[in-house]
């Protein structure tokens, strides 16, 4: 009987074989090449060492990931069905982790393998790096994946008919060094209105003069306009027309990975900007998901309640946590901030929703 463990090196080992009997295939440490004709094959063997590798070394992680790509697909095709969405995006190391969590995690090795076929490493090297790369990835991956599943939960909770999306002009990267260097703080642009989208982008990648909302959708069950913002980007421009209806605070240097900031207002142009250069607009409500184990052993809710205190949030600050919650989790250490234990159970996350609607009552 194989022994699991070794599973990977057998594939390994299939590949290698692959390699020596196709002579036209040419790997050195400066370079490869691979015939069109041996490619398919090729690639094929080395995504097999991969894939198995992974499930050998990090099968735990590998399990977590694939039951959080369940309960996202899951969510992502509840709001795009409600809203009639054609598209649901990510970033694209996210989008691959949430659709196939293996190969998501694999592609994190493509380098690595190639610098153990070019000799730059050896087995045990490889081994401990890809152990160690991947589970970074997993970490980061893992906790921006439960926060997509949290915003889409809780938009759906909202009962939304309506979505929107507001899209600054994409600026290419000269013309970012550009503003950004030459301009200083004086360049001012103007925020464009939100507009009805059958498209949603967590992916924000060419909308560096703003930071803008994910979304803003009209929720029924509220009859108001709200927004949420997660993973917070530098914005390069000021706006020259924030709402004069919304409270501002200096931007100063507030770091908020992990936080989504939520917004809601009559108007969806009150709500269309986050934050530029200088500026971040008071949330109405914080929401902090952790779905890492052991996530308050190792960070605590100082950084939280850090944030809490500097953007005070008018309805409080609400952290969604994948684990159960221990008692010594649950002594908030202020009255506005709330510890939900939610794990994939949508129903769970209604007491955010619930103080969004006590707003409108």
């Amino acid at each position: 009987m194989t022994n699991v463990k070794e599973l990977w090196h057998q594939k390994y080992e299939a590949l290698t074989d692959y390699i020596a009997t196709h002579p036209e295939i040419k790997i050195s440490p400066d370079a490869v090449s691979i015939p069109g004709s041996a490619r398919t094959e090729f690639y094929q063997l080395f995504n097999s060492v991969r894939t198995t590798l992974l499930e050998d070394k990090i099968p735990d992680y590998i399990r977590q990931a694939k039951i959080l790509s369940q309960n996202y697909l899951k969510a992502e095709e509840e709001v795009a069905t409600m809203l009639g969405l054609e598209e649901v995006s990510n970033k694209k190391s996210l989008q691959r982790f949430l659709h196939d969590p293996v190969d998501g995690l694999a592609n994190e090795l493509f380098d690595q393998l190639y610098n153990l076929l070019k000799g730059k490493t050896n087995i045990k090297g490889f081994e401990v790096e890809a152990a160690k790369n991947t589970g970074t990835s997993f970490r980061a991956l893992y906790r921006l994946g439960y926060e997509k599943w949290a915003a889409l939960s809780m938009m759906k909770l909202l009962e939304p008919d309506k979505l929107f999306q507001v899209t600054p002009r994409p600026i290419g990267r000269s013309e970012h060094s550009l503003i950004a260097v030459q301009s200083g703080d004086n360049y001012t642009e103007q925020v464009p209105s939100p507009q009805v989208s059958k498209h949603l982008s967590f992916d924000h990648y060419f909308s560096a003069l703003f930071t803008i909302p994910d979304f803003i959708v009209h929720s029924t069950k509220a009859d108001k306009y709200i927004a949420l913002r997660s993973e917070m980007n530098q914005s390069i421009a000021n706006a020259s027309n924030p709402s004069k209806n919304r409270e501002w605070y200096p931007l100063d240097s507030i770091e908020l990975s992990g936080f989504s900031l939520v917004y809601i207002a009559d108007n969806p142009e009150d709500i269309a900007l986050v934050a530029d250069m200088k500026k971040i607009c008071r949330p109405d409500l914080i929401i902090v998901c952790r779905g890492n184990k052991d996530w308050f052993e190792k960070e605590g809710l100082e950084n939280i309640k850090l944030r809490h205190e500097s953007l005070k949030p008018r309805l409080g600050t609400y952290i969604v946590s994948r684990e159960p919650a221990s008692e010594q989790v649950l002594v908030s250490p202020c009255d506005t901030m709330y510890i939900l234990s939610a794990g994939y159970d949508q129903p769970k996350l209604k007491p955010i929703v619930n103080a969004l609607i006590s707003t409108c009552i």
